[in-house]
């Protein structure tokens, strides 16, 4: 695949701070979740919230993992999701790996006064999930 086939708009997404991306996507996705019992999202769900953050056209009634943007946005996704496992945000569903859960974890940096902050710390290994608790 080469870039010129990428509209800018993908291309710098694909060229962004994973870390910053990763915290931006979280709190896009999830925030509006948080008083659900399981919060869990599909993967193309979080793709497209991915293509609303920046500003990426995407089709509006069918995804192909084929061509662009659907491809790009797809792995990007991906990584995003493995990272936010990595330090227990979010994971893949145990029933339907094709949905994202919010851990306990993501709920509790999302519902932090500053929930992009807290999701970089936590990123980059600078937070402490025992110093906070999630709401009963």
């Amino acid at each position: 695949m080469t870039n010129d086939e990428m509209s800018p708009e993908l291309l710098a997404l694909l060229n962004s701070d994973l870390d910053d991306l990763a915290a931006k996507l979280l709190v896009a996705a999830y925030t509006s979740r948080l008083s659900r019992p399981y919060p869990a999202l599909a993967q193309v769900e979080l793709a497209e919230e991915l293509g609303r953050l920046g500003n990426v056209k995407t089709p509006k009634f069918a995804w192909s993992f084929d061509s662009q943007p659907g491809a790009g946005l797809a792995r990007l996704t991906l990584e995003l999701v493995l990272m936010w496992e990595e330090v227990g945000l979010a994971a893949r569903d145990l029933r339907d790996h094709a949905l994202v859960v919010l851990l306990f974890a993501g709920e509790t940096v999302l519902r932090s006064d500053d929930p992009e902050a807290a999701v970089l710390a936590a990123l980059s290994g600078d937070w402490n999930p025992s110093s906070t608790s999630v709401d009963e």
